[in-house]
């Protein structure tokens, strides 16, 4: 169709064949808007090894093509000049493949927001923002340490957006009490419901079986998970807890191994989407003790494989009714944690995969998400 919107997905985050699972989610609103729009996507990373410029080219479909532009590291001084350039690379590549863009979606402001404003400014191009960064939540309290250069140039890139859209009630709120002002529009993280979907039938297994997948981070709270679950396998021993990392699996592997805990606690290393789907549909228990969220990816994925879940009131859970499909916990508390599981471990059955799997599907799947982003566009490019 002649009159498909091209978007260029300008990404601060992206997976790469340096950091291949950082902003995986951000891969998949890119999928979800292609299914209604022509996207590019555009994304910079410096690397040491990286001698001039390198642009990589992948293409999902038709209408999803990505541009990965390598760049040197070695000098310091001027990283900012380089990246600028590598985006300037990228972008000249896009066009002179794709064609002309029609509106330019942001993804998290830095570093890639100057290049934002600076195609509004030079072409025309108007812009939008997604907001990722847990650092604008009060918890984290992250935006107020930055210097007062990137907070100023942060709030400058925003109100110079047509649409900010954070991925949920919580980011929103937090963004506006950073300072970030703008026309607002809530518009959540993407869930590959063809991917993550219940099992038609599960692997045979002796034990309960617990998941828990997560970058480890602190924010995540994997050590209360492993204190709740070692305390409980104590007055029971009917369950297992695997625990996929998506960094820093030597540290925790050690850990658990230290502990003594190898018999009760599996550590994963990071594997594929199409892995984690697999764990999820064959686990029966998904366990999230977040101290902090802006939405809670993983959650979701395993409602969507039909698995029960215990989690925290963070991120999406402060907005929809996730208790109908498990328990709620309160936050850093191992004996509610322990009292939860031990519920759950004798409950799991009772819930219905196929409703957990549509409320997904109903709110966050590739075709609702795609919609709400060209609703957006089409009224920036055609008011």
């Amino acid at each position: 169709m002649t009159d498909t919107p091209h978007i260029l997905f300008l990404c601060s985050w992206y997976p790469n064949k340096y950091e291949p699972t950082v902003g995986n989610f951000v891969k998949n609103h890119a999928k979800a808007v292609s299914r209604f729009c022509k996207v590019s996507v555009l994304y910079a990373h410096p690397n040491e090894n990286v001698t001039g410029y390198q642009i990589e080219t992948f293409s999902e479909n038709n209408n999803l093509n990505e541009y990965l532009v390598y760049y040197s590291a070695n000098n310091k001084k001027d990283k900012i000049l380089r990246r600028f350039k590598a985006y300037k690379k990228g972008l000249e590549k896009i066009e002179t493949e794709q064609g002309k863009i029609n509106l330019t979606h942001l993804h998290v402001l830095y570093p890639a927001g100057l290049f934002a404003y600076y195609l509004k400014e030079t072409r025309g191009i108007p812009y939008v923002i997604t907001f990722h960064w847990s650092g604008y939540l009060p918890e984290a309290n992250l935006f107020s340490r930055l210097s007062s250069f990137r907070k100023a140039l942060s709030i400058f890139v925003t109100r110079k957006a047509r649409t900010l859209l954070p991925i949920s009630k919580k980011l929103k709120k937090s963004l506006e009490a950073c300072g970030i002002k703008g026309k607002f529009k809530i518009i959540h993280n993407v869930i590959d419901t063809e991917l993550f979907k219940p099992a038609s039938a599960k692997k045979p297994h002796d034990k309960i079986r617990l998941l828990h997948v997560s970058n480890i981070k602190e924010m995540k709270n994997v050590q209360g998970i492993i204190q709740a679950v070692v305390e409980l396998s104590k007055k029971r021993n009917d369950f297992s807890l695997t625990i996929v990392c998506e960094e820093n699996y030597e540290v925790l592997n050690k850990s658990v191994a230290l502990g003594n805990h190898q018999n009760l606690i599996e550590v994963v290393p990071p594997v594929s989407q199409t892995e984690v789907a697999s764990l999820m549909q064959n686990s029966d228990i998904y366990v999230h003790f977040s101290n902090y969220e802006t939405f809670g990816l993983t959650l979701l994925e395993a409602l969507s494989c039909g698995i029960p879940v215990i989690a925290t009131h963070t991120g999406l859970v402060e907005e929809f009714n996730i208790e109908k499909f498990g328990k709620i916990v309160i936050k850093n508390n191992i004996e509610d944690l322990k009292s939860k599981l031990n519920w759950m471990l004798d409950h799991y059955t009772s819930f219905n995969p196929s409703a957990m799997h549509n409320f997904v599907e109903e709110n966050f799947s590739y075709n609702v998400i795609g919609k709400k982003y060209l609703d957006t566009y089409q009224k920036i490019i055609h008011p």
